[in-house]
């Protein structure tokens, strides 16, 4: 393909990088959500519905969990006291935040793959 207008690429490029962002961390949290459902005990839903995404740009966007007990059950609160002074002597984390990441992977790649696919091609164009 004889590229005709590298000059172009960050107008064409940006704007198909930001669907695919945008894309992605939608499906990064929809899978963290049916994971959670899926595997707490008893979940109430305030945990699996906290969530808060800040898309800075085509090139970052930050997903959390706003909820205070996010980070306890990723990473587990064995052998500490709550605010309340109840001891957990065992309360293991499940990894939802690296399983969830494991888990859409493949998928988000691919998609900024077409992001990249698509741009090549329109660069290959001329398009402006």
């Amino acid at each position: 393909i004889k590229m005709h207008s590298f000059s172009n690429y960050q107008s064409i490029l940006e704007p198909a990088l930001q669907k695919a962002m945008d894309s992605g961390i939608s499906m990064i949290q929809a899978y963290a959500t049916d994971f959670m459902w899926a595997h707490f005990r008893n979940p109430s839903g305030a945990l699996e519905q906290a969530w808060e995404t800040d898309v800075q740009s085509p090139y970052l966007a930050i997903l959390t969990n706003t909820s205070p007990y996010g980070r306890r059950r990723n990473y587990g609160f064995s052998n500490m006291t709550d605010s309340l002074g109840r001891y957990y002597a065992h309360d293991p984390g499940i990894g939802w935040a690296e399983l969830t990441i494991h888990g859409e992977l493949f998928k988000v790649g691919e998609i900024f793959q077409a992001a990249l696919d698509y741009t090549h091609a329109q660069l290959g164009r001329g398009t402006p």
